[in-house]
C-alpha cells in the first residue's frame, strides 16, 4: 500500500501561462564534512502572478533544535525546520517545505533561493520546485498543483484522482518523481491510458505528458513494476504532480492549401484558433538550403493569408516548415511538396 500523501495548494482557474521548473542537483547541508550553505538560482523571462516553491528534503532523523534559514534574494521565509508534511519512514526521514512567493516573484529577473543549516546531522535538499503563473491576457488554463512525498515500493501502485471542471480541454501533465536505481521501473498512465514508462534513470526525475485530453473526471496512475532485482532504497517516491488543461485554445494555423507548380510554391494558412498568431514563419528548403524565408507579422482568429513564392525549376522536391508559437510551445507544421505532374 502506498505512503504519504499528495497535499494540495491550487486548484483554480488562472489568467495566464504555466511555468514549471525543478532544479533536481541535490544539495547537502549540515553534519560532520558537509557546507553550512547553499544556493539555487532561477531566471524568470516574466513577472508572475503567483508563484509557488517547494523543497523536497531528506534526512535519517527528524531534526530538532536546528538553524533551518531559508532566503530569497534575501528575504527570509522562514528561520526554522517546520515542513507542511513530514514522513517517518524505517529508511529516513522524508520531508516538504512550501512557500508562497508570489509578491516576490512578480517581476522578470534572477532569483537566488538561499539555505542555511546547522545540524549535527545532514540533511538534503533533493530537489527545488518552482510553480509560477505568467500573466497573459488572452490564454486562460484551469490548474491542479499537489506537493508532498508518496512511496511506491515495488509492485505497489497509487491512483490519484483530479477533479476538474465540466469543460474539456487539452492540457499537459507534469510528475516530479524520485528514482531509487536505474533497476527501477514505473508506469505512468492518464486516465487508463499508459502514456509513459519511466526507468533507467537514477535520483529525481521530471516526467512531462503533452496534449492530454481532459474532461471532469481524470486520473493519475504510477505503478513501481515488480521485480527480482535488489536495490536500496525500495521506493519510488512522488514529489509533485501539476496538471492543467487550456481552455482557450490559443493561436493554430492550419495549411489549408499547399502547392508547388509553375515555378511557384503556393500556400494558403488559416488561424482556425482563438487567439491571435503572431510572427509566424514559413520557410521552405532542399536538399538543406534554405530557399525563402518569410514572415507573417500578424493572423487574426479565422482570418486566411496567400503567399506565393518563386522557385527554380531545378529545385525539385521542396519542403516548407510553418514555425509559430501556441500556447503551451512552439508549433511546426511541415509540409513536403512535389510538383504536380502537367
Amino acid at each position: 500500500m502506498p505512503r504519504g500523501s499528495l497535499v494540495e495548494y491550487l486548484n483554480d482557474e488562472v489568467q495566464g501561462l504555466i511555468q514549471y521548473t525543478t532544479i533536481s542537483n541535490p544539495l547537502t547541508l549540515g553534519g560532520y564534512g558537509n557546507p553550512r550553505s547553499g544556493y539555487t538560482v532561477f531566471s524568470v523571462d516574466h513577472g508572475l502572478s503567483k508563484a509557488f516553491l517547494v523543497l523536497s528534503i531528506s534526512c535519517k532523523s527528524v531534526p530538532r533544535n536546528i538553524l533551518w534559514k531559508v532566503m530569497l534574494n534575501g528575504v527570509t521565509l522562514v528561520r526554522e525546520f517546520k515542513p507542511q508534511l513530514l514522513e517517518e519512514w524505517e529508511e529516513g526521514v522524508y520531508a516538504v517545505q512550501v512557500f508562497d512567493v508570489s509578491q516576490l516573484m512578480s517581476e522578470a529577473g534572477h532569483y537566488t533561493l538561499s539555505i542555511k543549516c546547522e545540524s549535527s546531522e545532514a540533511v538534503t535538499v533533493e530537489a527545488v520546485t518552482l510553480f509560477g503563473i505568467t500573466p497573459l491576457e488572452n490564454a486562460k488554463s484551469e490548474v491542479v498543483f499537489r506537493a508532498g512525498q508518496v512511496g511506491l515500493r515495488p509492485s505497489e501502485r497509487v491512483d490519484i484522482d483530479v477533479p476538474m471542471s465540466n469543460r474539456d480541454g487539452i492540457g499537459k501533465t507534469l510528475i516530479t518523481l524520485s528514482m531509487p536505481s536505474r533497476k527501477a521501473v514505473v508506469d505512468v498512465m492518464i486516465n487508463g491510458r499508459q502514456v509513459e514508462t519511466v526507468d533507467g534513470v537514477i535520483g529525481v526525475e521530471e516526467v512531462s505528458i503533452k496534449n492530454v485530453h481532459l474532461g471532469s473526471k481524470n486520473s493519475v496512475t504510477l505503478l513501481h513494476r515488480g521485480t527480482s532485482l535488489t536495490y536500496y532504497p525500495r521506493d519510488v517516491r512522488i514529489h509533485n504532480l501539476l496538471m492543467y488543461k487550456v481552455l482557450v485554445e490559443g493561436p493554430k494555423v492550419d495549411v489549408v492549401d499547399a502547392s508547388l507548380g509553375n515555378d511557384k510554391v503556393s500556400m494558403k494558412l488559416r488561424n482556425t484558433g482563438d487567439v491571435v498568431a503572431k510572427n509566424i514563419v514559413i520557410a521552405c528548403l532542399t536538399a538543406g538550403e534554405i530557399l525563402f524565408r518569410d514572415v507573417i507579422n500578424v493572423l487574426k482568429p479565422g482570418e486566411e493569408v496567400v503567399r506565393e513564392y518563386a522557385v527554380s525549376a531545378r529545385q525539385r522536391p521542396v519542403i516548407v516548415r510553418v514555425i509559430y508559437t501556441g500556447l503551451l510551445d512552439q508549433e511546426v507544421i511541415t509540409v513536403k511538396l512535389m510538383e504536380e505532374p502537367q
